[in-house]
């Protein structure tokens, strides 16, 4: 998926529109096992994957990290993954509780607050689509928290090969655990369980 490719998919931009809106991006990347950005930072920028595997997670209470999202750019890859950001942290500058840890290579497309902003005052068709991703936003969220809060880890499990399956195959399966709210070894006797049945 292209910037232009989502973008004209949210909102009917001009060619002119969308010309300005691509200069504005500025190419970047970041090796495997190196931080985008670490709790306490400020997103200053939004990050649009070309390429490569990012982790988004927070660590709780107890010292154990949590992983909220796998971001990637191929199939099944929507605007949930394709931006690297934390909004919150965007939205209002504020520090953030997430680490954003490079998986694999990453080649990105980075955008600024302040050029958003400007665009936002400039444009009404920008102002739009940043309104829209402020509300995917939301509903993703929304729905991960409740996914985790009233789901047994077979739904989540389930849920998450109907709408990502491909993620199976892009990250260890301890991050797929984590991102489940499982250890290993539940997520372990679940795929079993799943093997099982498929093949009866």
């Amino acid at each position: 998926m292209k910037i232009k490719e989502l973008f004209c998919s949210v909102v009917d931009f001009t060619p002119e529109e969308m010309e300005e809106i691509e200069s504005h991006f500025i190419p970047c990347r970041f090796k495997k096992g190196t931080y985008i950005k670490k709790e306490g930072d400020i997103w200053r920028h939004v990050y649009f994957l070309r390429s490569g595997i990012v982790r988004t997670f927070f660590i709780d209470t107890d010292g154990k990290d949590f992983t909220w999202l796998i971001h990637y750019n191929g199939e099944y890859a929507n605007e949930k993954y394709v931006f690297v950001v934390d909004f919150a942290s965007f939205i209002m500058q504020e520090p953030s509780k997430f680490y954003a840890e490079v998986l694999e290579d990453v080649e990105a497309y980075a955008i600024s607050y302040e050029t958003v902003r400007q665009l936002e005052n400039k444009s009404v068709n920008f102002l739009k689509f940043t309104k829209i991703m402020a509300e995917l936003a939301y509903y993703h969220k929304h729905v991960r928290t409740l996914s985790l809060l009233t789901e047994s880890a077979e739904e989540r499990y389930h849920r998450m090969l109907q709408e990502n399956p491909s993620l199976f195959q892009m990250v260890p399966l301890y991050y797929i655990a984590s991102y489940l709210g499982i250890t290993p070894q539940s997520l372990s006797r679940i795929r079993k369980k799943y093997a099982t049945m498929n093949k009866s």
